[in-house]
């Protein structure tokens, strides 16, 4: 599940996928290990909200100024993954969706200058095509490093083009969910301050779309074509003509229902269109100030081994950008759609029996002669965590692989311990006693420090060749200053060195 920029961070997950693996194989990865993705709130074109919080800074609510916003916010690159951008090709059903429109209605932003001139800036060319912050840099140098992400980060990135409208994700099933028909921003004007401070944009004006309306705050006339009876606005933080481009995910024939989003209705107020098309959708007539909840779906055959696909988008009538996933609808009815998911379900229930049945034969709580089964092959590896390594550490030990989702599937046997005849047998190899290790420098960081060497309870992180392990481990554990630590870490014995209220003398117990 993504929600909001979480799914931007998958679509790059997903084109990283393709771009190690090959286009094929990656493909073939994602098919077998992600059934089900949820975009919730996606901003698939971006969000007119990541322009302000570059100009003039966005505090979110909190105490601090647009100023210090701004200049934490330009700190953060990733912003950048939703900057807006105009569609990378047309799509009929998107721009039926959106009253003909193939780029954004609106410029999504506009600068008031020194002088008096106001420049309008669209959102590919302008705000990609980086004429917007160079403009901004004769006043305002903090510009530039926008101007720098945008071609050092984005433009220059080998593994996705971020100007390439998304396509449907490459997994079986795709939800795409979000709110309509709340106010939401569309553009923001900026004037250089009063106060002449450089980097002290000031927000001068709003417009929004809301519902059928597009507006500015400052009664300021906005000009765009006369809204359908179709027409909605975003959900208060990302634009409709952002969120509806998941449409484009869908096949051209489809299944449509509009649910009236009110206590009482007539059966007649319930629209169900099967085997229609988005031409279809936009005919229907609304009533009044109806507001209705309509799901999109289709399914279809693959071609292949991966059966059948289904995609659907769920616009949920006056639901907040932040609220969707608290919303009653969207929890029933997804959690409805994953139990008639059978396959999935029962997938997980053997891989839950699979994971107990090893979990059983690793763990006894009456072990044989008083000693645990000593592990004889990869899946009787696991992490302990309350000991916060691979339990077993005389055989198995943390090797991360591609594909491992959890830090059990990293728990491997040590490469110096093979099976030969039924039992374990270890290679000699140079590796440090428990009594022989030792923490490097004077700290231990949350129960953990980094050794001299390799110890038999040691571990290293991924992509790390450092050997980490429990500062208990150690030799020098009493020299050690803890940091993070409380009790919960390692149970202290009182030696006279605790005090009544529970407070001991770190290094003495």
């Amino acid at each position: 599940i993504g929600h909001s920029m979480g799914n931007p961070i998958f679509r790059y997950f997903e084109a990283w996928i393709k771009y190690t693996m090959g286009e094929g194989p990656g493909k073939e990865w994602l098919r077998q290990n992600v059934n089900t993705y949820i975009a919730v709130g996606a901003p698939l074109l971006g969000a007119q909200f990541a322009v302000q919080a570059a100009v003039s800074g966005l505090t979110f609510g909190l105490p601090i100024s647009e100023y210090d916003a701004r200049e934490m916010g330009i700190g953060f690159s990733s912003y950048g993954m939703v900057l807006p951008v105009d569609p990378s090709r047309i799509d009929k059903r998107h721009r039926l969706l959106n009253n003909g429109y193939t780029k954004y209605p609106v410029p999504v932003s506009s600068v008031k200058y020194p002088n008096g001139s106001i420049e309008q800036y669209g959102a590919s060319e302008d705000i990609w095509g980086a004429s917007l912050w160079q403009h901004l840099q004769e006043f305002d140098s903090w510009s530039k490093y926008v101007e720098l992400y945008i071609k050092n980060l984005y433009e220059s990135d080998p593994v996705m083009d971020f100007m390439d409208s998304w396509k449907r994700p490459d997994v079986q099933n795709v939800y795409c969910v979000y709110g309509v028909n709340r106010k939401t921003p569309v553009s923001f004007q900026f004037s250089f301050p009063d106060n002449g401070y450089e980097h002290d944009w000031d927000t001068v004006m709003t417009i929004y779309e809301e519902g059928k309306r597009v507006y500015a705050d400052d009664g300021s006339p906005v000009e765009v074509k006369e809204p359908q009876s179709h027409s909605k606005s975003g959900d208060g933080t990302v634009s409709y003509f952002s969120l509806s481009w998941c449409h484009t995910w869908m096949q051209e024939r489809i299944n449509i229902t509009r649910v009236p989003q009110k206590a009482f209705y007539e059966t007649d107020d319930l629209v169900e269109l099967r085997d229609a098309t988005i031409e279809d959708y936009v005919k229907l007539e609304t009533t009044g100030d109806t507001g209705y909840n309509t799901f999109f779906e289709e399914r279809h055959q693959e071609k292949g081994k991966f059966g059948v696909s289904s995609t659907a988008v769920w616009e949920l009538d006056n639901v907040d950008h932040r609220a969707v996933i608290f919303e009653p609808v969207f929890l029933e009815q997804m959690s409805h759609q994953l139990h008639v998911q059978n396959k999935v379900v029962g997938r997980m229930e053997k891989q839950i029996e699979k994971t107990i049945d090893q979990m059983l034969a690793t763990i006894s709580i009456f072990p044989s002669r008083g000693e645990p089964a000593e592990p004889i092959s990869d899946n009787d590896c696991y992490w302990d965590y309350s000991k916060v390594m691979c339990a077993f550490p005389n055989h198995c030990g943390y090797y991360y692989q591609f594909g491992d989702y959890h830090l059990g599937l990293s728990c491997r046997l040590h490469k110096n311990w093979r099976k030969e005849g039924g039992m374990m047998t270890a290679k000699h190899t140079e590796v440090a006693h428990d009594e022989e290790c030792e923490c490097e420098g004077y700290f231990c960081f949350y129960g953990l420090c980094k050794f001299k060497k390799p110890c038999q309870s040691s571990f290293s992180a991924p992509g790390l060749t450092d050997q980490w392990g429990r500062c208990q481990q150690a030799v020098n554990f009493k020299d050690l200053q803890m940091i993070g630590l409380d009790k919960t870490i390692i149970d202290f014995e009182d030696d006279g060195s605790c005090q009544a209220d529970g407070t001991c003398v770190m290094g003495k117990g």
